[in-house]
């Protein structure tokens, strides 16, 4: 479809651009394409670990970036995205985890599902 191409056409000029670069706006516009296309690509996981989180999490935990845990002996997400590094939370998720507050079931997740979880922890910090 001609009107999806075009579009498409019009994104990638917008983002590569007609003049030549040389140097920092080089750099810049790397950057920039970078950043767009980390954003692009990582906006499904995101969606898919913010619900998985919601539904799974949501019942104690503060999973929004401005709410306050249901249960106060949870601790907010964004907390727990600041505190522990991406990996040591991809590990704990992987290996089942086994503490937290005393109403906490035990999950099991998946790699992708552990891919998906610390995309949205990832977007709260």
């Amino acid at each position: 479809s001609s009107g999806s191409e075009n579009q498409q056409s019009h994104l990638i000029n917008g983002l590569i651009g007609h003049e030549p670069l040389s140097g920092d706006a080089l750099v810049r516009r790397i950057h920039s394409l970078a950043l767009t296309l980390m954003v692009l690509l990582s906006a499904p996981a995101l969606a898919s670990g913010q619900s998985l989180v919601e539904r799974l999490c949501g019942r104690c935990h503060a999973v929004a970036e401005e709410a306050q845990s249901p249960n106060a002996e949870a601790p907010l997400f964004r907390e727990v995205a600041t505190r522990w590094p991406p990996e040591v939370l991809a590990e704990a998720l992987a290996e089942g985890i086994a503490v937290g507050h005393p109403d906490m079931p035990r999950f099991e997740f998946s790699p992708s599902q552990i891919d998906d979880v610390i995309s949205y922890f990832e977007a709260l910090v």
